[in-house]
């Protein structure tokens, strides 16, 4: 049987297996599984001549051409699914400078292993040379398409509720990265897949560095040095800090999120300008419109957390991306966020007009600890000059028998309260 022209040139295992396993049972029919074990070495020495017969991985289509590789789609054969196989461009192979940051891409994805983190699956050379890994194919739309078509007036049907759940997927992947060790360095919406079951991937690690975080000494010393100088990533993404050309850490991955958290709630990128040298002067300075002139209908809420995500300084932005993620939890529950400086009588209002059957959390005690204070204060001192002992007894009896039903009655009774908007105020 010839092999298939357009293939990727690596041997197929279950064709070598079944090749050996052919050789074992032709000279004893039957070969039991300590025979076809002892033949395994036999087996992987046909391994090469199998190669040449069939390929594991045949070629279906090209996803895109970037800088230093090409991406294309193959059937495993093997493992009968879709994948996407990336190949350092034939012209870049002898130079070890590519061949460097191609394997750090790499090993970066296969060191990242989470659900929102495109997996990287294997690494090698194919007959013809050319180096490649192979990774999850995830079939969808990115953030960038997703954004413009909703821009449109027959976009699809996601409003901010949803996008910020999506958003919630993406914060959570990047705090992983960061407790990796691994600061991405290129986060925007073209980097961001959204899968048609609204599984969310980020994608694209060419350009990260290691971080102070755990398990990556490996890394540190595997970092290729054409990526420890200059700048690198997306303009109207990029840091105040990676703007100017600083050594970045975590806090300018959270600088990317806040800029795409405006940019999905405004439909805008809030970093504009006609060269790459008026932007950047942009993002150094910190000027951006606001998101609430942007987008006037947003919540005051929702801009904080913006803010504070974009903060010029990296000191007043969110240490982790789960805190991030936790403050846009907060705004979808409507809750006040740690981001916003608010008024009692405002954490008040949003208490009793949000749907939330489950009050009783630690951002709340500070406000029904203070009320139970001054009520208890208040009441104390009624009591002591109006009541006598006989009544004393009766209060108590009272409270403890009225009081879990109307705990429970007020639970039950949530959709019954008007629904508080998390857009406005």
């Amino acid at each position: 049987m010839s092999e298939p022209e357009d293939t990727l040139g690596v041997a197929s295992t279950m064709h070598a297996l079944e090749f050996g396993q052919a050789k074992t049972q032709a000279a004893d029919p039957i070969a039991n599984a300590s025979t076809l074990a002892a033949s395994a070495e036999e087996t992987a020495a046909t391994a090469a001549s199998a190669s040449s017969a069939v390929s594991r991985y045949r070629r279906v289509e090209s996803l895109g051409v970037g800088g230093m590789g090409v991406v294309e789609r193959v059937w495993d054969n093997d493992l009968m699914r879709n994948l996407a196989v990336k190949r350092l461009r034939p012209e870049l192979r002898s130079n070890s400078s590519h061949l460097d940051q191609f394997l750090w891409e790499a090993r970066v994805g296969a060191h990242l292993d989470h659900p929102n983190i495109v997996p990287v699956h294997d690494l090698g050379v194919n007959a013809e040379g050319d180096v490649f890994f192979t990774m999850k194919h995830v079939e969808g739309t990115t953030f960038a398409e997703l954004i413009e078509s909703l821009q449109g007036a027959d976009g699809p049907d996601l409003p901010l509720p949803s996008r910020l759940r999506l958003y919630l997927q993406l914060c959570n992947a990047v705090d992983f990265a960061h407790a990796k060790g691994v600061v991405h360095r290129d986060l925007k919406p073209a980097n961001v897949m959204l899968g048609g079951h609204g599984e969310l991937f980020v994608m694209d690690w060419g350009i990260a560095r290691p971080c102070g975080g755990s398990d990556n000494s490996w890394m540190r010393d595997s970092f290729p040095k054409t990526l420890r100088h200059g700048l690198s990533g997306t303009p109207q993404y990029m840091s105040p800090e990676q703007a100017r050309g600083l050594e970045v850490g975590p806090s300018s991955d959270i600088y990317a999120l806040g800029v795409i958290l405006y940019e999905l709630t405004s439909l805008r990128c809030p970093i504009e300008g006609e060269t790459i040298e008026e932007v950047l002067s942009h993002v150094k300075a910190g000027d951006y419109v606001p998101l609430r002139e942007a987008m006037p209908a947003v919540s005051a809420s929702l801009a904080a957390v913006v803010e504070r995500a974009m903060a010029l300084e990296p000191a007043n932005r969110y240490a982790r991306g789960s805190d991030l993620a936790k403050d846009i939890e907060r705004v979808l529950d409507g809750r006040t966020p740690e981001a916003e400086t608010t008024s009692l009588a405002k954490r008040f209002q949003r208490y009793w007009t949000t749907e939330d059957q489950a009050r009783l959390r630690p951002m709340d005690l500070d406000f029904l600890i203070l009320s139970g204070i001054i009520s208890g204060i208040a009441l104390g001192s009624w009591v002591a000059s109006a009541v006598s002992g006989w009544e004393w007894a009766l209060l108590i009896a009272a409270g403890v028998i009225g009081l879990p039903p109307l705990v429970q009655w007020f639970r039950t009774t949530g959709k019954s309260r008007p629904l508080g908007d998390f857009r406005g105020d």
